[in-house]
């Protein structure tokens, strides 16, 4: 299969090609926060990790996760806890489990499941309809 690697920073992107330039598989692909450069339906799962805090419109971001999703494609999403730790984003950003779940539930996604538990992180899966 195909990996696309995308990311909002080139410099990212550059390193990207360099660390996987043996990989054919691999395509780094700089894209805009909520608008891939890729076809709808064409992607059978997204991992989504350590970033959904950082997101500036997250309806937007999982809307277009959807749309390039297929039907039946799944999302998964791992993020730190919302727990004080000395890793990861501030506090104030991180996403509690019950969060994250409701956004998903927000954006269409169905059947989220829950990751085995993590030590730092909570991790999700859903489904496209």
């Amino acid at each position: 299969g195909k990996v696309y690697a995308l990311d909002t920073s080139p410099t990212m992107i550059k390193d990207l090609r360099k660390r996987t330039k043996h990989l054919k598989q691999v395509k780094p692909i700089h894209s805009k926060e909520n608008r891939f450069p890729l076809e709808k339906g064409s992607i059978d799962f997204v991992l989504l990790v350590n970033m959904v805090h950082e997101l500036q419109n997250w309806k937007l971001f999982f809307k277009e996760v959807r749309r390039v999703l297929k039907r039946g494609g799944r999302v998964c999403v791992v993020d730190f806890k919302k727990k004080k730790m000395d890793m990861g984003p501030p506090l104030k950003v991180r996403l509690t489990q019950a969060r994250l779940r409701e956004m998903l539930r927000l954006s269409g996604y169905r059947r989220t499941q829950p990751l085995s538990p993590l030590p730092f992180h909570n991790g999700l899966i859903a489904v496209k309809q």
